[in-house]
């Protein structure tokens, strides 16, 4: 992605949605490596804080290791219709257990 693209807002992509304009920034001693993803029509962001060395990711201020980004994401981004095995189950169980707060 060129730097002209980064500042461009409303650039559109293949699909109809806003490019997302991004800048990264290697890590360096203790200090972690960066993306900065913001929005294709505004100045909202996202930061996103990574170590190449270390099982972290810090996602606006949420710190998980990456096995926990990876699956909470793999659903997210899971094609429609086709859905884990593991959040097949779940969705059973959650619907198997009664209603918690007190509606029915």
């Amino acid at each position: 992605m060129d730097k002209l693209t980064n500042r461009k807002l409303a650039t559109p992509d293949e699909r109809g949605f806003w490019k997302l304009r991004v800048w990264r920034s290697r890590s360096r001693g203790k200090r972690s490596g960066r993306l900065l993803l913001k929005c294709g029509d505004c100045d909202r962001s996202l930061e996103l804080f990574f170590d190449p060395a270390a099982d972290g990711v810090e996602i606006n201020g949420v710190h998980a290791s990456k096995a926990e980004w990876r699956r909470l994401f793999a659903e997210v981004l899971a094609e429609s219709g086709k859905r884990s095995k593991a959040s097949a189950t779940l969705l059973a169980l959650r619907r198997s257990q009664p209603n918690r707060r007190g509606t029915s």
